[in-house]
């Protein structure tokens, strides 16, 4: 094999290990301070994040980096199944009542928002069935002539 040929494998597997390393610093810097962040500790997350985890975050998208040709596809394909297993599974009937609720519910609120009056409407008017539209005379009628 020819020396540019392997200095570019190497240094194509170290761009890759970086970007991999960043990304993987950058999601675990952000759960980590969004965690922090609900904790009634009274300190700022992201000082508590500087002082606290910056250093095993920093060590673990390292590892994450080097070993990128296996943990990158291995969290690609996690992150698929993670997807198609939780998508959108069918309502139960529990939640269509609630959903059903709070759409009423809402339709009210827009209603005395909107000043409308909550009398009930009148029915509604019979249709008019044109001549030969699948309604067969009763048998006692007169023809129509």
């Amino acid at each position: 094999m020819e020396l540019w040929a392997v200095s570019a494998f190497l240094a194509g597997y170290v761009l890759c290990a970086l970007t991999a390393a960043r990304c993987s610093y950058g999601v675990q810097r952000t759960r980590q301070i969004a965690r922090d962040s609900r904790c009634p500790c009274g300190q700022d997350p992201v000082a508590r994040f500087e002082s606290h985890s910056r250093d095993t975050a920093a060590a673990s998208a390292f590892l994450f980096g080097l070993a990128w040709p296996l943990t990158v596809p291995c969290y690609a394909a996690y992150r698929l199944s993670r997807f198609m297993i939780m998508a959108k599974p069918p309502e139960t009937a529990y939640e269509r009542v609630r959903r059903v609720e709070r759409m009423h519910s809402s339709i009210e609120d827009l209603e005395e928002v909107l000043g409308m009056s909550r009398t009930p409407c009148p029915p509604p008017r019979p249709a008019r069935l044109a001549r030969g539209a699948g309604v067969t005379p009763p048998r006692d009628a007169a023809p129509d002539r």
